[in-house]
């Protein structure tokens, strides 16, 4: 008796109940959906598909009887007739006459319709092929082929041939066995017939065949090469008509229509999965499930939150409230059950550890408060000497423009640094105090000098910094590198903001030698060395962001020293 009251107590319990009874009848309703779709697609889906299959077969029939009253015309082309009959009585001049206008009918023959790809007429008095493409040759061994398929297997002018599809015509009383006078054959275009045929849309795959099993492929687009399980379905004694079959190992549906103008077969095959007119009504009653299984979930949620997640959430919060500080926060619990004990454990938990866990938080805040202050106070302007110098020979120079507009900059720059606000300032602010010190050098070196600077990523704009990250570095570039260049000296400063990682390049093409870029480097890395320059500004990034943030340097292509500063958290905006 008491296991059962613990185990209806227990949250096992509880959680069991919930799922029966919101599952169960989701079930049986998802079953009863399912299985009355799959009724109306058999009822729907074979008369579609065989529906489109017949009227392409028409269009296409209605095109071909086009081409054929056409090539029997052609039969009774008395130029034709001539040099089939009596060419040895012809003197060459009218053979070439007439030759010449044969070709111009082929030639009419074969633009009268797309669906003809080449039209050739073999001559045996004349041992010659005359085609379309104003072309005699003599080589006809491929016309005899498809005349001997045409005759011998009694399948009527249409052949089907090398994966292609021809007509043949023969003169009226031609004996059977014989060669008669001549003979025309007409190539059929094949990506005209796979146009129309494309109009059986549901179709994965089209094959038109003969009584003879030779067959003629129409891929639809994306279905690949030849299929020859399709080919090996029909060549099983597949009766006209529509019926399911296996093809690839997939449940589909084939459909076979004779064509009694042609005299050939066309099949084509989909699986029953993927084709559906119906499909639109399929997508409703699905809509209908995933709204009935949405509100199922929502209900065993509210089950959930009522039996778990109330008291989780209640751990959670506490979680956080330690996290922000709070050391001092206990949890209470009125049921005897699983989640009493987890209380009680985390409130022995928090009691022994609440003094060590405040003291650890509070001397790493402190610690890393002090940090920042005495790197930051590190930061002094080196350059106020030089710019005094600038003004003096602008004065004696008696260029008064430039000094107004040189005391500018100098006061916008001194403004800046003497500000004694705390904290950080926006990554724009930090630009601009960069721009005005890069104008201020640019005055002073004049054409020495070009400067590029790229706009800032539109995300980073709003970045907290620390004061004073970037002027310095652009300093260092003056100071070390384009101080000692006469001419050409370019700065380039360039931003980018990829996977909330904004990365800095600082570049110029000033002289460095490999000892001090070596130099640089091994200060960079050693924590404990000289804390000055970019080594002053390195170890502030990596305090303030994180040990992925900081500076590297390295040869830049202009030759001249690169400086790429990288700040992490750009999400943090």
């Amino acid at each position: 008796m008491k296991l059962i009251t613990k185990f209806k107590n227990s949250v096992f319990a509880k959680l069991v109940g919930a799922f029966l009874i919101a599952i169960l009848p989701v079930c049986f309703i998802a079953i009863g959906l399912y299985n009355w779709q799959i009724k109306i697609l058999d009822e729907s889906t074979v008369d579609a598909f065989d529906n489109s299959s017949r009227k392409c077969l028409a269009s296409i029939e209605k095109e071909l009887k086009k081409v054929q009253d056409m090539g029997l015309s052609s039969m009774h082309d008395e130029d034709l007739i001539m040099l089939a009959t009596a060419s040895s009585t012809m003197s060459n001049y009218q053979k070439t006459l007439s030759i010449n206008r044969y070709m111009n009918r082929l030639e009419i023959l074969k633009n009268s319709s797309a669906y003809i790809n080449e039209v050739s007429t073999y001559i045996p008095e004349l041992s010659r092929v005359i085609d379309s493409d104003r072309d005699i040759y003599s080589d006809a061994s491929s016309l005899l082929t498809l005349y001997d398929i045409s005759r011998q297997q009694n399948i009527g002018h249409f052949v089907v041939s090398n994966n292609q599809l021809y007509y043949v015509f023969v003169p009226a009383g031609t004996p059977n066995g014989s060669l008669p006078k001549y003979f025309i054959t007409v190539s059929l275009s094949k990506e005209e017939i796979r146009k129309e045929l494309s109009s059986i849309k549901e179709a994965r795959q089209v094959m038109i065949y003969d009584e003879a099993g030779s067959y003629v492929y129409y891929n639809q687009e994306g279905t690949g090469t030849q299929n020859a399980d399709l080919a090996q379905t029909v060549g099983t004694g597949s009766e006209p008509g529509v019926e399911k079959v296996m093809v690839e190992g997939e449940n589909s549906w084939l459909i076979n229509h004779k064509s009694e103008l042609m005299g050939v077969n066309l099949a084509a095959y989909v699986p029953v999965q993927g084709i559906n007119p119906q499909m639109k009504d399929l997508r409703l009653y699905f809509v209908i499930f995933s709204a009935i299984l949405i509100i199922t979930v929502m209900v065993l949620s509210y089950s959930m939150y009522k039996i778990i997640k109330t008291p989780l959430n209640r751990l959670v919060k506490v979680f956080k409230q330690i996290e922000t500080g709070s050391l001092g926060v206990r949890l209470k619990h009125r049921s005897n059950d699983e989640f009493g004990l987890l209380y009680h454990s985390f409130n022995s938990m928090a009691e022994k550890n609440q003094d060590l866990m405040e003291q650890v938080y509070q001397q790493k805040i402190l610690t890393q408060s002090a940090q920042l202050k005495q790197l930051q106070s590190q930061i002094n302007p080196h350059f106020l000497y030089n710019s005094f110098f600038v003004i003096s020979n602008m004065a004696r120079l008696g260029d008064f423009d430039s000094i107004k507009l040189f005391s500018e900059y100098l006061a916008r720059y001194y403004r800046f640094i003497m500000q004694k606000k705390d904290g950080d300032i926006p990554f724009s602010q930090e630009v601009e105090h960069t721009r005005v010190y890069a104008d201020i050098q640019k005055i002073r070196f004049g054409d020495r000098i070009q400067i590029e600077m790229e706009e800032v990523p539109e995300r980073a704009l709003h970045l907290r910094v620390p004061r004073l990250i970037l002027q310095p570095l652009v300093e260092n570039a003056f100071e070390h590198g384009l101080r000692h260049v006469e001419s050409d000296g370019l700065l380039r400063i360039t931003f980018a903001e990829e996977a909330n990682i904004l990365t800095v390049v600082v570049e110029n093409n000033g002289p460095m030698d490999d000892e001090t870029l070596e130099n640089v480097k091994a200060k960079l890395i050693d924590d404990g060395g000289e804390i000055s320059g970019m080594i002053n500004i390195h170890k502030r990034l990596k305090s303030r962001f994180g040990q992925d943030s900081g500076i590297s340097v390295s040869r830049g292509e202009a030759g001249g020293m690169k400086i790429t500063m990288k700040i992490c958290g750009v999400e943090n905006v």
